[in-house]
């Protein structure tokens, strides 16, 4: 993956904006730092500076997007298909269960001119694991808000 730091932010203030070449631009704190991969899928993941984090052996991010080549509707056909796991809770809007039913991730699905992305984090997971407090899990959550609010689709 690769890295942007950036710094110096309250961690519930977004001032810096990531645009992405697939035609959408988000908005992130900017004491956040950003990844990008294309291996595979192409993903770009958005963490507090310095922080890393491990779910069941393998690195975490507390916020992460999933450009997909295909359609919303065929995404969540796909999405369908493993439904074992998820649930839909409303337009676009999918949440994946972990054990006695909690709330492990949540998803919004967005079409964008060519394709679609998947806004999804990892708080709960993260927090689960690595033992964060209910207020800095409650700051992410709320950054996972603002930032799925700041979402700009360019056409």
């Amino acid at each position: 993956m690769n890295t942007v730091v950036v710094s110096n932010a309250s961690e519930t203030e977004l001032l810096q904006t990531y645009t992405h070449n697939r035609g959408f631009s988000i908005k992130y704190p900017n004491d956040w730092t950003v990844l990008t991969s294309t291996v595979g899928l192409d993903i770009v993941a958005f963490a507090p500076n310095g922080k890393e984090y491990l779910v069941e052996g393998s690195a975490a991010y507390p916020i992460y997007i999933v450009v997909h080549d295909q359609s919303v509707a065929a995404h969540t056909q796909n999405i369908e298909d493993d439904r074992m796991s998820r649930e839909m809770l409303g337009d676009n809007t999918f949440v994946r269960f972990g054990p006695k039913g909690t709330v492990r991730s949540t998803s919004y699905l967005i079409d964008l001119p060519r394709g679609s992305l998947s806004i999804n984090d990892n708080v709960r997971e993260i927090a689960a694991a690595s033992g964060l407090t209910v207020t800095q899990e409650e700051r992410m959550r709320t950054v996972f808000e603002r930032m799925v609010a700041s979402l700009l689709i360019i056409q």
